[in-house]
């Protein structure tokens, strides 16, 4: 794949993650206006646990299945492993934290659905084939948008967090269900011999501190609801949830790069590879920053007026979410080449130390500065780790 294809690979994936990060924000703002405090707080709540299980066994296992892709071919297992681990996540943090049976069986069919959804877009990244990553992205989320719109229907525009979650579940099944067949064989996804075979492989190979790498990763990202939801009030988490909803806004501008980057970065093996990697991200950064500054001023704005100042706490925890988001663009292309050319060992160590300060600072500094203080412990977190990942891949490129 030339620099070329790879610029508009990248234009045509940001365009269509733009259109449908656009319409899932519609989504998000119904369900935060037409949902009360309690609700919303649970409905944020939840999807830190979709977002740290997704995280794990989906994102996670996925970034092993491209990286790993020539070791450890086996499509249906991968899928298979996803889905039994994500059941018996769900449930254990629902026995911990004592959620309805409503709520756990929303949380299971969801984390299903993703399963199946995102692995088959991640066969299409890892074949370069973005047309048809595309199209699962933008046909899920539009069948959502129609969900939620009868939901809102149904109940009066009184949406309840159980409720969302399986609607957004049908849309992941939905598309799961039409792609599926084309990819690999579905009855293999019940082979449990096979899955035994390809977790030995994982097992016995680096990738399996690149797992446990990405699961502290995620935990960091969401850790702050978990905390929240012990110490603090509704109203304090669906702030911060309201925060990191907007902030989500940016993530299509980080996956959009990192969904195209990361294979061609798998791929690259001189320092003129990466030079021209890094060329094209400069361009690309500095017409990113003032896209981001002008969205930040707008969106400090909308929520004032379009929550009619309900939610006014939330615009400087976004800011500091959004300063996280930028550093995370300038630095995560790094991070892809340590993952490619390391044993992961010290990459875990960091995002150990990471995690640790997270959760220790972000108690402390939640005593002192509430909400903003948690949203400031986990930047520190994330920059610890993008440092690390920038002098090491520094040292890679100069060695090679």
């Amino acid at each position: 794949m030339n620099h070329v294809n790879i610029s508009k690979s990248i234009f045509h994936v940001t365009a269509s993650n733009f259109f449908a990060k656009f319409i899932y924000g519609i989504i998000m703002l119904l369900i935060i206006r037409y949902s009360s405090y309690e609700e919303y707080a649970d409905y944020t709540f939840y999807i830190s646990i979709v977002s740290i299980v997704s995280g794990f066994f989906i994102s996670g296992v996925n970034n092993v299945f491209i990286a790993g892709h020539t070791e450890l071919q086996d499509e249906s297992s991968y899928v298979l492993s996803q889905i039994l681990f994500c059941i018996a996540s769900i449930m254990s943090i629902s026995m911990a934290y004592s959620l309805s049976y409503t709520s756990t069986l929303s949380l299971i069919l969801l984390c299903t659905a993703m399963c199946l959804s995102d692995f088959i877009k991640t066969i299409y990244q890892q074949r370069l084939i973005f047309s048809k990553y595309i199209h699962v992205e933008i046909s899920r989320v539009c069948i959502y948008a129609i969900l939620i719109y009868f939901l809102l229907i149904y109940y009066q525009f009184n949406l309840f967090a159980h409720c969302v979650l399986f609607a957004n579940a049908m849309a992941f099944f939905l598309i799961a269900i039409i792609h599926i067949g084309h990819l690999f064989n579905a009855n293999e996804i019940l082979n449990i011999n096979k899955l035994c075979v390809l977790w030995k492989k994982i097992l016995a190979t680096k990738y399996k501190y690149l797992l446990m790498y990405i699961l502290i990763l995620t935990i960091l990202g969401q850790i702050n609801p978990f905390l929240l939801k012990w110490r603090a009030s509704y109203l304090d988490l669906a702030v911060y949830g309201v925060a990191f909803q907007f902030y989500n806004i940016y993530g299509l501008i980080l996956n959009s790069i990192h969904t195209v980057f990361f294979p061609g970065m798998v791929n690259a093996s001189t320092k003129e590879d990466y030079s021209a990697f890094f060329k094209l991200q400069k361009k690309i950064i500095l017409g990113i920053v003032p896209l981001v500054i002008l969205c930040d001023v707008f969106i400090i704005y909308f929520i004032h007026y379009y929550f009619d100042g309900r939610y006014d706490t939330a615009n400087n925890i976004f800011i500091i979410l959004s300063i996280s988001s930028v550093l995370s663009v300038i630095l995560s292309p790094y991070m892809n080449i340590v993952i490619k050319h390391t044993d992961y060992k010290t990459l875990l160590l960091v995002s150990i130390i990471a995690l640790t300060w997270s959760l220790l600072g972000g108690i402390a500094l939640f005593e002192s500065s509430g909400v903003l203080g948690l949203s400031v412990s986990m930047l520190i977190g994330y920059f610890i780790i993008n440092a690390y990942g920038y002098i090491t891949a520094k040292s890679i490129i100069q060695n090679l």
